[in-house]
Parts: C-alpha cells; sequence; structure tokens
C-alpha cells in the first residue's frame, strides 16, 4: 500500500493534524516546512487578540490580515528541501527513481520554488494520474 507523507510547519494546526491522523498506520506526519533552502524560515502568523482566529502565511504585512487589523507574530520553523527528505529518509520507488509527489500545499521560499515543486510533482506521478 501507499504511504503518506504529511508535512505542516505550524505548530498548533500540527496539533491538530496529530490528533486527526492518530493510529492511521500509512501516514507520516512531519512537523517542517518545505521549500528552497534546509535551515529555520520564518511562518507569520496573524491574529486579533482574543478573536481565536489566526492566519499564517510566508509573507510579511499580507494585505488581507493586515487590512482587517491582524498583527503578525514571527515563528521560526524548520524547512527542508523534497530531495534532502527524501535523501534523509532513503525515499526511492521501486525503480530508483524520485518518489510520487502530489502537491497540495505551499513551498516555503518564493513563488518560483512552488512552480517548480507543482511541476516537479506532475512528472513524476504514478501512472494512471
Amino acid at each position: 500500500g501507499a504511504r503518506v507523507y504529511s508535512f505542516e510547519p505550524h505548530p498548533q494546526t500540527f496539533k491538530s493534524l496529530q490528533a486527526a491522523m492518530s493510529g492511521r498506520k500509512r501516514v507520516s506526519l512531519h512537523q517542517i516546512a518545505l521549500g528552497e533552502k534546509i535551515g529555520n524560515v520564518t511562518l507569520y502568523e496573524y491574529a486579533v487578540s482574543g478573536d481565536g482566529s489566526l492566519i499564517n502565511s510566508l509573507v510579511p504585512n499580507a494585505r488581507f490580515p493586515v487590512k482587517f487589523g491582524y498583527s503578525a507574530a514571527e515563528i521560526a520553523v524548520p524547512c527542508t528541501r523534497v530531495d534532502a527528505f527524501c535523501a534523509d529518509r532513503s525515499i526511492t520507488t521501486a525503480a530508483s527513481t524520485p518518489p510520487s509527489l502530489w502537491w497540495t500545499g505551499r513551498s516555503v521560499g518564493s513563488r518560483p520554488s512552488h512552480d517548480r515543486h507543482a511541476e516537479w510533482g506532475r512528472r513524476h506521478r504514478a501512472p494512471g494520474r
């Protein structure tokens, strides 16, 4: 069967993900961002004091949250590249080619990085996808 690798860098959201995926043997959860570099990156968490709302962004002064009075707190989160993550865990397919990747999130870094990862995912899909 297939194995799912899930990535969520935000600490609070990661806890929710852990609770939702508890007991699922084929799901591997990782509290890390994916992007262009290896190391820590800044995640911006926007919140209005007391209303319980959180909006996370990869950019400071994001238009929507700032427009509605949200202020940002900076959170340092670990980040790695997809290739490094796979190499560190010896993740390959039977043919020793890069594993299939269905990109459903956003990479940390510039927009071109996201486009590159999405293109990589389109080129490496399993047959019939």
